[in-house]
């Protein structure tokens, strides 16, 4: 038989290692805090991410390839406006196609931001009944 001595010296030293179910760690002393800071910075640091490709089987060309000239980018007004220049001018689907826009916001943009660049635009039905836009010759 143990005494009852022993069994609570022997409460307090399992106690004393291992914490209680759902207990809160206990705040580290700066001490340690600055000992795991000195040995991170004595070892170095591994990169992250990819391995870097070893030299077998990577071919290696020595001209550097010939800069491409970039298209200038069309905004999609710029393509609007390409579209209601054309002699038989353009339908909303048309546009909607070109733009990616719903018909309002195809609408709000002839309405709006064409007319502010001083574009005149102008509507017609035509044979089968679809209403076709242009920019009129006077702007």
């Amino acid at each position: 038989m143990t005494s009852i001595e022993e069994t609570k010296a022997a409460a307090r030293e399992t106690a004393a290692v291992e914490p209680k179910p759902g207990a809160r760690r206990a705040r580290k002393t700066k001490a340690e805090v600055d000992s795991k800071a000195e040995a991170q910075a004595a070892t170095p640091k591994a990169r992250r991410g990819r391995k870097p490709k070893s030299a077998e089987g990577v071919a290696t060309t020595t001209a550097a390839p010939e800069p491409v000239a970039a298209a200038p980018r069309r905004s999609k007004l710029d393509r609007l406006a390409a579209l209601l220049t054309r002699p038989e001018g353009a339908s909303l689907t048309e546009m909607m196609a070109a733009t990616g826009w719903q018909a309002h916001s195809v609408r709000g943009a002839m309405a709006g931001s064409l007319r502010k660049r001083g574009l005149v635009l102008g509507s017609a039905k035509d044979e089968d009944g679809v209403r076709r836009y242009r920019i009129e010759a006077g702007s």
